[in-house]
């Protein structure tokens, strides 16, 4: 989507508040307009999970359960009873169906965080202007950035971060920009 999803409040709002640099021509400006819909947000939520070991053991730990039941059942020559394949199919879709149900009550109890958002990309950091707020959040902040096929993933916190879709990236023509402007500000954790 490019900036013209945004309001001219909210653009208004963001030249108000993003801080320019006084060597502001040397250095490139990006914008980037994000709106979530749900499955987008609950895409990003589900990968999000492999970038944190707890979040990755606890998301497997019941389909491994799942699987772990229906090896003991063939071993044993169990009878399945329909009851045993309601267990076996909850405990299988249990962590994607609990993430779909906490983004989605999350939603519904804020609906700011579905957007429009639009991120400004600069010298000084990324600045994120939302219908009810603005953040500032420096270069030296981010312990690091990560790209998956979808999303560009900027860690604020071991298992915090921000996410925005490639698909809105490659639509402002800035996913080169970004990347190169990443390379040069993010110092990744050792």
């Amino acid at each position: 989507m490019g900036t013209s999803a945004i309001s001219n409040e909210l653009m208004s709002a963001i030249d108000d508040h993003v801080p320019v640099l006084s060597d502001a021509r040397d250095i490139p400006r990006i914008e980037i307009s994000v709106i979530f819909p749900f499955w987008t947000a609950y895409r990003a939520s589900l990968q999000l999970i492999r970038y944190s070991s707890l979040h990755l053991f606890t998301a497997a730990m019941f389909p491994l359960s799942a699987v772990m039941l229906l090896g003991l059942w063939i071993i044993l020559q169990h009878h399945i009873t329909p009851l045993d394949w309601v267990a076996f199919i909850g405990a299988f879709c249990f962590s994607p169906v609990a993430s779909a149900l906490s983004l989605y009550l999350a939603r519904r109890r804020n609906p700011f965080t579905q957007g429009p958002f639009l991120y400004v990309f600069d010298g000084n950091g990324m600045h994120l202007t939302g219908q009810s707020f603005n953040l500032n959040i420096g270069w030296s902040l981010f312990k690091r950035v990560e790209e998956s096929s979808e999303f560009i993933f900027f860690f604020i916190g071991p298992k915090r971060a921000h996410v925005i879709p490639k698909v809105d990236i490659i639509a402002e023509e800035a996913l080169e920009p970004l990347r190169q402007m990443i390379k040069h500000y993010v110092r990744t954790e050792a």
